[in-house]
């Protein structure tokens, strides 16, 4: 009986230890940054009308600490007020901040960043000097942040960026300038992450383009969206939207596999019809350990 009893009572102490355990490891996952890139396709006034696709979108940036939001075209900046709201509910947990409008054509779009104030700190902004678009459609548009919660790693800047389909190649290969053009304007910051739909696949960026262009060679960019990734949701098979990350602290604190697409179709269970009234993109993700 006493052995009965003792076994009984270390079978007892071993599940509270495995239920702590869990509970701490998942504590642990769970404080992870997490950071996004998503063109929203064309998102204005009419996209904004439809409140199934502004409670999804919303739904989406708030998995995320950082959201680097691409194809914002809003005039007036009534409809990304608009998402701003459903995100925030009844709540002040997140601010955002916004590139001015950029475009050659009558056409603009802004960049957008959306962060959770009690994981982030919005620094400094900074728009890449190019104001006869000599060289970007849409100049990019960087964030410094400071990332209150990650583990070793305390301060990074990322690029936003959303090629021309038909310059992508170009455009690419320039970031490596404006990575460096980046890291000068905030006095030598390494740990860079370049963020958004590069078309940087397909017809756009073939193969065989893609081994020159100088963001792919240089050894101290890390590509983190593979070439075989579809980050689109139409028929098309493409990784058209990727992170580009250096700096060796940025590298370190990335966690392993969390790169990938995220299927949000599957998340929230819509129809093929539901998810591309969403976005002809889907969101590309990673995390960045934390404490």
């Amino acid at each position: 009986m006493a052995g009965f009893i003792t076994g009984k009572f270390l079978f007892g102490i071993f599940a509270f230890l495995t239920i702590q355990f869990g509970t701490c490891l998942s504590k642990m996952l769970e404080e992870n940054l997490r950071i996004s890139a998503f063109n929203l396709r064309m998102f204005g006034d009419a996209r904004a009308e439809n409140t199934d696709v502004v409670e999804i979108l919303a739904k989406i940036i708030r998995r995320y600490d950082i959201s680097i939001l691409q194809e914002i075209r809003d005039k007036d900046g009534s409809a990304f007020k608009l998402l701003m709201n459903e995100i925030n509910g009844n709540t002040d947990e997140y601010a955002s901040d916004l590139s001015q409008r950029l475009g050659t054509s009558h056409i603009k779009e802004e960049y957008a960043v959306v962060y959770r104030k009690d994981t982030v700190r919005l620094d400094d902004t900074y728009q890449y000097p190019d104001p006869d678009y000599d060289y970007f459609e849409r100049p990019p548009f960087s964030v410094k942040v400071h990332l209150k919660t990650a583990d070793e790693l305390d301060e990074m800047a990322i690029i936003a960026i959303h090629t021309k389909p038909t310059e992508a190649v170009e455009e690419i290969d320039k970031l490596v300038d404006v990575s460096k053009n980046t890291s000068d304007y905030w006095n030598g910051l390494k740990n860079i992450l370049i963020a958004g739909d590069l078309n940087a696949g397909c017809s756009y960026v073939t193969t065989k383009e893609m081994k020159i262009i100088s963001l792919r060679k240089d050894k101290r960019y890390s590509w983190l969206i593979g070439d075989d990734v579809d980050t689109t949701t139409s028929g098309s098979d493409c990784a058209y939207d990727r992170f580009v990350a250096s700096g060796d602290q940025l590298k370190a604190a990335i966690v392993p596999g969390s790169a990938r697409e995220f299927k949000f179709e599957e998340e929230y269970n819509l129809s093929e019809k539901q998810m591309k009234e969403v976005s002809d993109h889907y969101p590309i993700e990673l995390e960045i350990r934390g404490r």
